[in-house]
């Protein structure tokens, strides 16, 4: 795929709508923008920061676990591992809310959000249609006519099979007048606002405001606590998410720890000691993994997974 710096003018594009062409290069740029560009903001760096703390966290919890099961454990200090757990949990929080986050209804209080590009998505889903998705930047329709370059070749046949998924259900039959299918947006919408219901009852009860008790739920009908295993689900669900929309707008968006460029765990034999400390890279290099397994999978480029039920579509 070409950066949009070396996109071709719409009139050279195999297209044959050239207006609408030049209409989804403009909302498109605004996506991958959002999704995948280089502001700290955007989709990818929440998601880079997320696993960040995630795996970080984890390597701490579980070098935890093994102190515990030692028949002489270390003495920790409690009070710090009690707030560290707290602030956790208390950051996670707020960090998926905001790349829930809803569009904004007004210009100056826009949002760099999954819901932000759903909205757009679903306000401007007649622009995406088969042509434009395969030829946007150039590359020709048929693959026939990507004059024996495998790299164009490869590109036009990976975004056409792309599409085939995107405009379920599909016939067999590919025409440029295919069009998205937009229960794709409704389903990932559903899903978000699914999600955003605990998200937003226990950061705005409990987080972000403190709340009268007249405003919180009876203890017995309260949503149920936030736990780490909730937090993992919520973490692949993002993923899965990304990668959905991602596919829409044509960008991988890397929702992977990255590779550190340091020893991430200097000085934690200070805090634990060599022997759990040595410990702590397997259990980095798993839950790195983990989470790399989840970007690859929900980009598989001949598979859609819908986000409500992790349903494929094939």
């Amino acid at each position: 795929m070409l950066i949009q710096s070396q996109w071709i003018n719409p009139e050279e594009c195999d297209v044959k709508n050239i207006a609408r062409l030049r209409e989804f290069r403009l909302i498109l740029s605004r996506w991958k923008t959002i999704l995948a560009g280089n502001d700290p903001h955007s989709v990818r760096e929440q998601l880079t920061q997320i696993a960040w703390d995630d795996a970080i966290y984890w390597s701490l919890n579980e070098g935890l676990g093994i102190n515990e099961r030692r028949t002489k454990p270390l003495p920790l200090p409690a009070s710090l591992v009690e707030l560290i757990h707290d602030r956790y949990f208390q950051s996670q929080v707020l960090l998926f809310r905001r790349l829930f986050e809803r569009k904004a209804t007004k210009p100056k209080d826009e949002v760099y959000s999954l819901c932000t590009v759903l909205e757009e998505m679903k306000k401007h889903s007649n622009l995406i249609v088969r042509e434009t998705y395969v030829c946007y930047d150039g590359t020709p329709y048929e693959v026939e006519n990507c004059k024996h370059d495998w790299r164009i070749e490869s590109q036009c046949s990976h975004r056409h099979r792309v599409f085939d998924t995107l405009c379920q259900p599909f016939s067999g039959e590919r025409n440029r007048e295919d069009e998205l299918n937009t229960s794709i947006i409704q389903l990932c919408e559903k899903e978000i606002s699914d999600l955003l219901q605990r998200l937003k009852y226990y950061s705005n009860k409990y987080i972000a405001h403190a709340s009268d008790m007249s405003n919180r739920k009876p203890a017995e009908i309260e949503p149920p606590l936030l736990s780490l295993g909730y937090l993992q689900d919520l973490h692949e669900n993002a993923i899965c998410l990304s990668q959905t929309i991602g596919k829409i707008a044509d960008e991988l968006v890397l929702a992977e720890v990255p590779t550190p460029i340091f020893d991430q765990f200097k000085g934690w034999e200070h805090f634990f000691d060599k022997e759990i400390k040595a410990e702590l890279y397997e259990i980095w290099r798993n839950r790195v993994a983990l989470i790399r397994g989840w970007t690859r999978m929900y980009w598989e480029s001949d598979t859609l997974h819908l986000p409500a039920s992790k349903e494929s579509l094939t």
